[in-house]
């Protein structure tokens, strides 16, 4: 959860200067979105694995506004056509719920119990790679 959130911080701090800019990067915010999508997944069910990489496997796992949802819908088509998501205006829907999931998530992973993984499964794990060389 804290690496996700680390990650959204930082995009949005360096590439959406906080939400300040009144023209953005498009294309930063599914930069920033899919790791807020990622802590979502977590919090639903801390016990049920990694988030699913794919940016849209990750948006139809979120429960989401429907206005929200056909914002980010917008922006993925654009990008799956290859146009390129230059500059253009903020999309004051997604700025806010970046601004609102931030701070709500920040909450979240200070309250969720530590993870230990298991010894035996990190033991397997590293016994398969090394034999994989």
């Amino acid at each position: 959860m804290y690496h996700y959130l680390s990650m959204a911080r930082h995009n949005y701090r360096e590439h959406m200067r906080d939400g300040s800019s009144p023209d953005v990067k498009l294309k930063k915010y599914l930069y920033i979105t899919r790791p807020l999508l990622c802590c979502r997944w977590i919090e639903s069910d801390p016990t049920a694995g990694p988030p699913p990489m794919p940016f849209v496997d990750a948006l139809n796992a979120a429960n989401i506004s429907p206005d929200l949802r056909a914002a980010i819908d917008a922006l993925v088509k654009r990008k799956k056509a290859a146009e390129e998501l230059d500059e253009g205006p903020a999309v004051p829907i997604i700025n806010q719920f970046i601004d609102t999931e931030l701070a709500r998530l920040s909450a979240v992973a200070d309250s969720m119990p530590e993870s230990r993984g298991s010894l035996r499964d990190l033991d397997a794990f590293l016994h398969d790679v090394r034999t994989e060389m």
